[in-house]
């Protein structure tokens, strides 16, 4: 049984009776909340296509479409692909550690495997959403261009 006390020592909350371990799982759980409310509101911005259009596309992209293809067109093979393949390896790898200490019975520690596995997946997605992502949620280029169907006609 964990038996949680807070108690106030010089202006600061205290954590009482919790060992080191389960700190650091409550830290992670609270850390994996955080980029879950983030994420959220990232994606309900997104549902404002000319809020996208107005701060992510004519603000940070711009910064991005200049910085990425300076530094990754500097090697002469696909960044990418490189980095598809050690994600899928990590995440393969954290799964089988995962799944391995569920089988073994210790759960505490798969817990913290399964909050690392959580709290990795949410930083990746944010930073596709924020590198690349939030293009999906602009208005469409014919809307942008003001392109009317008698053009094409």
């Amino acid at each position: 049984m964990i038996r949680v006390s807070l108690r106030k020592k010089r202006g600061l909350v205290i954590l009482g009776v919790m060992t080191a371990d389960q700190r650091r799982l409550l830290k992670k759980g609270i850390l994996a909340g955080i980029l879950a409310v983030f994420l959220v509101l990232l994606l309900a911005a997104g549902k404002n296509a000319g809020l996208v259009e107005r701060f992510y596309s004519e603000g940070i992209y711009r910064l991005i479409r200049r910085l990425f293809p300076a530094v990754l067109n500097a090697v002469p093979f696909s960044f990418g692909d490189l980095v598809y393949l050690f994600l899928v390896g990590w995440f393969l790898w954290i799964a089988g550690r995962l799944i391995v200490r569920l089988t073994r019975g210790r759960f505490a520690d798969a817990g913290g495997r399964l909050l690392h596995l959580v709290i990795t997946t949410e930083v990746l997605v944010i930073a596709f959403y924020l590198m690349w992502g939030l293009n999906f949620f602009r208005p469409p280029a014919a809307v942008r261009l003001e392109l009317t169907d008698g053009l094409f006609r």
